[in-house]
C-alpha cells in the first residue's frame, strides 16, 4: 500500500503545472481559474496578473510551465508582450497559449509566427478545450527541451570527436614524416652495401641485406598509407586527371607485383581488349588501386595458385576485376574490408598478417574520387574478386 500510495504521491507531483494568466480582465480571469480547478486529472498553481509589465516581471522572476496570455490588454498589443517574452529563441521559453475574445486565421496564423505554443477563442475556453491545449504545450515544450538537451550533448561530442580526429590526423602526419626522412636514408646505405659498393659480400650477407631492403620497401609502403588517409580525411588528397591508357596502367602494375607473384609461385595473367577506350584518370593513383588489389590477391593465394587482371568494356565504362583462387573471405567479414585499419583474423586469411589494414580503404576513397565503386565478390576458401569501374572519356 506503501508503494502505491508513493506512486500516487509521485504522479501527482508530476502533473503540477504551474500557470501565469496576464489578462487584464477579471472575469476572464476568475473563468480560466474555475475552468482548471474543475480538472479532475491534474492539478494546478495559478498566478493572475491584469498588467501586462506586472505579468513580464513575474514571468522572468519565477518559473511557469505555461502562459495564458490575452491578446487585448490596456496599455501594450499582445503580440508585443508574446514578443518579449519569447524573444530570440522561442524554443527555450516555456509554452504561451494566446487567448482572444476576437480572433481571425490571420491573426492566428501571426501568433504562432511569433512563437506562441497555442492560439485559443475566449468563447470556446473550457475545462476541457484548455486542459487539452495546455497539456499539449507543456509536452511539446518538454519533448523539444530535451531534444535540445541531446543536441547539444551530441554536439558536445561530436567536437570531441572532431579534436581527437585532429590530433590523430596531426599524429600520423608527425610520424610520417619523422620516419619518412631517416627511413630513405637507411634504405639508400642498404642498397649501396648490398650492391657491393661498400666492398665484396658473400651470399649470406647478400640474402640478409635483401632481407633488410624488402623490409625497408614495406615500412615505406606503410608510411605512404599514413599519408594518404591523412590526405583524405582532410580533403587534401587531389587527382590529377588526364585521358590515359588502361592497358599501359595495368601492365605496369603488373610488372610492379611481378617479383612478388614469382617468389610466392602464383601465375600472374591478364585478360584486356585489343581495342580500349582512353580512361580519363589520375593514373598514378589508379596504379596504386591496382598494384594494391594484386599484392593481396598474391599474399592471399596458396603456390601454384592464381591471380588474374581482367578489363572489360561496359555500358558504364570499363570494368576492372582483380581475381584470385586464394583463401577467401567469410560473410562475416566481407562487409568490413573496406574499413581502416580493419583486418580479417589471421585464422581466416591464409595466416598471413600484412600492413596495418589502410589498403583497401584507401583503394576504395580513390576509386569513389574518380566517380566509381569499388566492390568485392568473396567466398571462404574459394578465392576472391575485387573489382571497379572507370569513365570511359
Amino acid at each position: 500500500m506503501q508503494e502505491i500510495q508513493e506512486s500516487k504521491d509521485q504522479q501527482k507531483h508530476a502533473d503540477l503545472l504551474k500557470i501565469l494568466i496576464i489578462d487584464d480582465d477579471s472575469v476572464d480571469r476568475d473563468h480560466y481559474v474555475r475552468c482548471l480547478s474543475a480538472d479532475a486529472d491534474n492539478e494546478y498553481v495559478i498566478k493572475e496578473c491584469g498588467d501586462p509589465i506586472e505579468g513580464m516581471s513575474l514571468y522572468r522572476e519565477e518559473h511557469f510551465d505555461c502562459v495564458l496570455l490575452d491578446y487585448m490588454l490596456p496599455t501594450m498589443d499582445g503580440l508585443d508582450v508574446l514578443k518579449a517574452l519569447v524573444g530570440n529563441e522561442p524554443e527555450d521559453k516555456p509554452p504561451i497559449i494566446m487567448l482572444t475574445g476576437q480572433g481571425s486565421e490571420s491573426l492566428a496564423v501571426c501568433v504562432f509566427t511569433m512563437g506562441a505554443s497555442d492560439y485559443l477563442p475566449k468563447h470556446r475556453v473550457s475545462t476541457e478545450s484548455l486542459k487539452r491545449a495546455i497539456l499539449n504545450a507543456v509536452e511539446n515544450f518538454r519533448l523539444r527541451t530535451a531534444l535540445a538537451g541531446k543536441r547539444r550533448s551530441l554536439e558536445t561530442k561530436n567536437r570531441k570527436l572532431q579534436s581527437r580526429n585532429e590530433e590523430i590526423q596531426r599524429f600520423y602526419q608527425t610520424v610520417s614524416h619523422e620516419i619518412k626522412t631517416p627511413l630513405t636514408s637507411i634504405r639508400e646505405f642498404v642498397a649501396l652495401v648490398h650492391e657491393g659498393i661498400a666492398g665484396d659480400l658473400n651470399d649470406q650477407q647478400r640474402e640478409f641485406l635483401g632481407y633488410a631492403l624488402e623490409s625497408c620497401d614495406l615500412m615505406a609502403a606503410e608510411v605512404n598509407d599514413l599519408i594518404d588517409v591523412t590526405r583524405l580525411e582532410t580533403g587534401r588528397l587531389k587527382l590529377e586527371l588526364n585521358e590515359s591508357s588502361i592497358t599501359e596502367t595495368v601492365e605496369q602494375s603488373v610488372r610492379t607485383v611481378s617479383a612478388l607473384a614469382k617468389k610466392g609461385s602464383i601465375v600472374l595473367k591478364t585478360d584486356i581488349p585489343k581495342s580500349v577506350p582512353l580512361v580519363r584518370m589520375d593514373q598514378r593513383r589508379v596504379i596504386q588501386v591496382i598494384t594494391n588489389l594484386l599484392s593481396n590477391a598474391i599474399k592471399f593465394t596458396e603456390p601454384a595458385g592464381n591471380v588474374a587482371v581482367r578489363v572489360e568494356l561496359g555500358h558504364s565504362g570499363l570494368q576492372i576485376c582483380i581475381e584470385d583462387s586464394g583463401c577467401g573471405i567469410s560473410d562475416t567479414h566481407i562487409e568490413r574490408v573496406f574499413e581502416r585499419l580493419y583486418q580479417v583474423p589471421i585464422e581466416e586469411n591464409g595466416g598471413q598478417v600484412v600492413g596495418l589494414g589502410l589498403g583497401l580503404a584507401i583503394s576504395n576513397e580513390i576509386v569513389k574520387l574518380h566517380g566509381g565503386t569499388l566492390n568485392v565478390k568473396s567466398e571462404l576458401n574459394r578465392g576472391s574478386e575485387f573489382s571497379f569501374n572507370l569513365p570511359i572519356s
